[in-house]
């Protein structure tokens, strides 16, 4: 009760101080306050409750795009790719840039709604786009590695290799003659940022335009301590 009390109590002088200086505010404050369609009957409440609304993105549950299988010496089987490449009006694959996307922990290719909404965003704004799956996934593991789970260099070298490989094939097939970028999420970003050291110190690097990273685990041994902990705790 005290603390609703006390946010009540807060907004009350909110209101007066904005109702205060009103007076003082320029023309186009004023006309802003006449224009506008504020969610609550007193204009000044909205300025101190907020106006932002829940925004519904259009996004499909499943993006209609293929597969390619590719090979690597460090894995058994093949390994499946997602592509959404650009395409002319005859619906042929014309050039344009490229972005590579690592998905986040334990993520899979097929059904994944970040790598369906990443795969879309990009595609929508002219990029082909190839998706990996996460180095922990039934994916990955299903091309049976020959090398340790988590061995994080060594993961990140193989998929640097391959990501060499695409972009040398694309570039020869007239797909793309601009560097590639990539992007990468949640343990996909720290993936990429070890692609991006490997690339740097590469005799023969790709030289990617930009390596973007969205909410990377920067502490990866603290993150795998806690996913042992919530392992234990379901466990239990």
């Amino acid at each position: 009760m005290f603390v609703r009390g006390g946010i009540r109590y807060l907004l009350l002088l909110l209101l007066l101080a904005g109702s205060a200086n009103a007076d003082s505010w320029p023309d186009v404050v004023h006309d802003n306050i006449d224009l506008y369609e504020f969610p609550y009957q007193n204009p000044y409440l909205a300025s101190a409750w907020g106006t932002c609304v829940e925004y519904e993105l259009d996004f499909d549950n499943e993006v209609q795009f293929s597969y390619i299988n590719v090979r690597h010496k460090n894995l058994r089987k093949k390994l499946k790719l997602a592509k959404l490449l650009q395409v002319d009006s005859m619906g042929e694959p014309t050039s344009a840039p490229v972005v590579f996307y690592l998905s986040g922990a334990f993520a899979e290719i097929k059904g994944n709604s970040n790598t369906n909404q990443m795969l879309k965003r990009f595609s929508r704004a002219g990029y082909h786009v190839l998706a990996f799956p996460s180095p922990w996934g039934k994916d990955f593991i299903k091309a049976i590695p020959n090398l340790p789970l988590g061995h994080i260099e060594k993961e990140a070298q193989t998929l640097y290799e391959i990501i060499k490989r695409q972009v040398s094939s694309m570039r020869k097939k007239g797909l793309t003659n601009d560097s590639p970028r990539l992007v990468g999420l949640s343990q996909g970003g720290f993936v990429s940022t070890v692609i991006a050291a490997l690339d740097s110190k590469s005799k023969t690097p790709i030289r990617f335009k930009y390596v973007t990273i969205f909410s990377a685990p920067f502490d990866l041994n603290q993150t795998m301590k806690l996913l042992d902990q919530y392992l234990d705790e379901t466990v239990d």
